[in-house]
């Protein structure tokens, strides 16, 4: 997603990246809505509706009780380890 708003290969692209696979690994689901919310308005697809970010967000917000619990069980499994 942050190609699509940033350009490949921005150093602006890869920091938001980061900041929201973080987010994601800590199963800070909400949080990651709201940033991927706050990213600069595109246009969408020729054949799509919404754009991209409007699109990852509610998916996202559709299926966060889901995401955070594979968190759970990731962490769960590392300190078994």
């Amino acid at each position: 997603m942050a190609n699509a708003v940033y350009a490949a290969g921005t150093a602006q692209g890869a920091t938001w990246a980061k900041e929201a696979d973080d987010l994601l690994a800590q199963g800070k689901i909400e949080q990651l809505v709201e940033l991927i919310e706050k990213l600069p308005a595109i246009a969408p697809a020729p054949d799509a509706s919404r754009s991209l970010p409007q699109i990852e967000a509610d998916y996202f917000r559709s299926n966060a009780e889901r995401m955070r619990v594979v968190v759970h069980m990731r962490m769960l499994a590392r300190s078994r380890l």
